[in-house]
């Protein structure tokens, strides 16, 4: 009895074996789901550490949004010796079973088939590839499920095996996404700023199937939606539009497990002998790594007010009821009553294990992991159109002719008949050609606008005009321009004819303009009247023909004055 009474050193000896390899696999702080297979192996790890140990305790830290690709190997002895009782020990199994409260978007694998490893009287070298992109920034608390194996050798009873199931706890915090981006929907076209209304398509990304998922949308612009598919949504009107999804993915909690009935297979102890040989039942879910306290004695029984939190993905898990013998040297080794396979839904329901052991479980859904992406969907507004100025809309080739707008933050572009005007960037453009001119300001977030179009005629000058002279007659050699003739420098006032009387010795010139106002001056021409001044005496003599030849006819119509002289 005291031999005995000292085995359970050896069973705490144990726990101490499987809380060093949780220890080693999960101290890292990063975890998830099954999914990221070839982990390497690091061969010197057994060296550097003979005592069993993790290689690598350092990972770099994983971002939100970010893929994460790392692997960590482990070495554990097949042999070690409890220190309490020099009794030796040996590794038989461990098994990672399960992990619950991981990080969405991360995965691990190890490098062993269904992650069991069995040294078999063999070292133990593993390695875990941990691999995946989280979603949401934050500190998970995270608890792994471990079974294990384990042999004391040559005790005073023999070879004691021993199984155990285990828990611990440890977290992980996946730190913000510096770019800001969302992992949890995608969105059609991938633009969520323009200048112009957009119209995108959400979808979620993520789903904790077979666990119940729900997803509630709020885009911002008045509307909301439920379900995976977030639709079409169309954003109008300048502002920001926060896109907001909340993912919630719910996890099943076993509440209550009963025990109505088992059948007669459990042999009496000790203690059952003074109660009528009742059983003393308790049940165990190897996935959890669970083991519920025993219940008082009979052949019914009643768990309640349990929190028993299933794995993400669990849809089903073996449940074995046990009748509690205590084991040697008083007892005899517990006795087993059955296996019922529970398939996972939320409700009460019946299970049987057969043979006669059956009874109900309740299953309660809890909100396991929320995440909440947020998207800004932003309509710039465009900058307000240039507006183009100049005095005049015409302007002579060769002529200095300028275009104008307002001082303004934006980047400048000047068009000419559809085509930029390289380097014209200011807010001034001097005009050389005819055509159609236009402004384009573009803003700091590509905004543009275009100004009104405003058409400008760059027109030729006439011709330098030339004239004939005639006698005292000057003659415009063209006469499809607007006509002014120059006298000492200064317009003739209603001089604006093909022919112009020259009677006074000076200066003339002549000036054409078009009809957009270009004009040109001739050369000056200094004259000087031939031939006499003519004088009209109808009243008193008629000279005819006029031009004469030959003959002249003078008729005086009038006696002439006294003193008068004919020439």
């Amino acid at each position: 009895l005291e031999l005995y009474l000292n085995y359970p050193h050896m069973k705490s000896y144990f726990n101490l074996l499987v809380i060093l390899l949780s220890s080693l696999l999960f101290s890292t702080g990063l975890y998830s789901q099954s999914g990221c297979p070839g982990c390497v192996l690091d061969i010197q790890c057994p060296a550097n550490l003979p005592g069993g140990g993790i290689c690598d305790t350092t990972l770099t830290p994983a971002m939100a949004n970010h893929y994460y690709d790392e692997d960590v190997s482990f070495y554990m002895p097949a042999y070690v010796v409890d220190p309490n009782t020099g009794y030796t020990v040996r590794l038989n199994t461990i098994t990672i079973t399960g992990i619950s409260g991981l990080p969405v978007g991360l995965g691990w694998q190890t490098n062993a088939s269904g992650s069991q490893y069995q040294p078999a009287g063999g070292d133990t070298l593993g390695c875990i590839k941990f691999c995946g992109t989280p979603i949401t920034p934050g500190t998970y608390n995270i608890t792994v499920f471990i079974t294990a194996e384990v042999t004391a050798l040559n005790t005073p009873i023999g070879d004691v095996d021993e199984t155990s199931y285990q828990f611990y706890n440890s977290s992980i915090t996946v730190l913000p996404d510096t770019a800001g981006g969302v992992g949890s929907f995608t969105f059609t076209p991938q633009v969520n700023a323009s200048c112009d209304p957009l119209t995108l398509t959400f979808e979620a990304t993520v789903d904790g199937d077979p666990d119940p998922t729900r997803w509630f949308w709020n885009f911002g612009n008045g509307n909301t939606a439920s379900g995976k598919q977030g639709g079409m949504q169309t954003f109008s009107n300048p502002g920001t539009y926060p896109v907001v999804l909340t993912t919630k993915i719910y996890l099943h909690v076993i509440r209550e497990v009963i025990v109505t009935d088992v059948w007669d297979n459990w042999s009496g102890d000790i203690e059952e002998l003074t109660t009528l040989q009742n059983p003393d039942l308790y049940f165990v879910i190897p996935d959890l790594g669970l083991q519920s306290n025993t219940a008082p004695s009979g052949t019914s029984a009643v768990w309640t007010n349990r929190n028993d939190t299933l794995p993400p993905g669990t849809t089903s898990f073996q449940l074995e009821v046990w009748d509690e013998d205590n084991g040697p040297p008083l007892g005899s080794p517990d006795d087993y009553l059955g296996t019922a396979t529970i398939n996972v839904h939320a409700g009460t329901f019946s299970w049987s294990a057969g043979n006669g052991t059956y009874g109900q479980i309740t299953i309660d859904t809890v909100v396991g992991t929320v995440i909440r992406d947020t998207l800004p969907v932003t309509i710039f507004e465009h900058p307000a159109p240039a507006v183009i100025q100049s005095p005049y809309d015409t302007t002579c080739i060769g002529d200095t002719f300028y275009l104008t707008i307002a001082s303004t933050p934006h980047v400048i572009r000047w068009i000419h008949d559809t085509l930029e005007v390289p380097n014209a960037t200011d807010t001034f453009l001097k005009v050389y050609q005819s055509g159609t001119y236009m402004v384009v300001l573009t803003d700091s977030n590509g905004c543009q606008s275009v100004s009104a179009p405003r058409p400008i005629i760059v027109a030729n000058y006439p011709p330098t005009p030339t004239f004939t002279i005639q006698g005292n007659i000057l003659t415009a050699q063209l006469s499809n321009f607007d006509i002014q003739w120059y006298y000492d420098s200064l317009p003739i006032p209603g001089a604006n004819s093909v022919t112009l009387v020259a009677d006074s010795p000076g200066i003339y010139q002549l000036e054409y303009t078009n009809r957009w106002g270009c004009s040109k001056i001739s050369q000056p021409y200094f004259h000087t009247p031939v031939g006499i001044n003519s004088y009209s005496y109808h009243d008193i003599i008629t000279v005819f023909p006029n031009p004469a030849r030959d003959v002249l006819h003078i008729r005086f119509n009038n006696p002439l004055p006294s003193g008068f002289t004919l020439s």
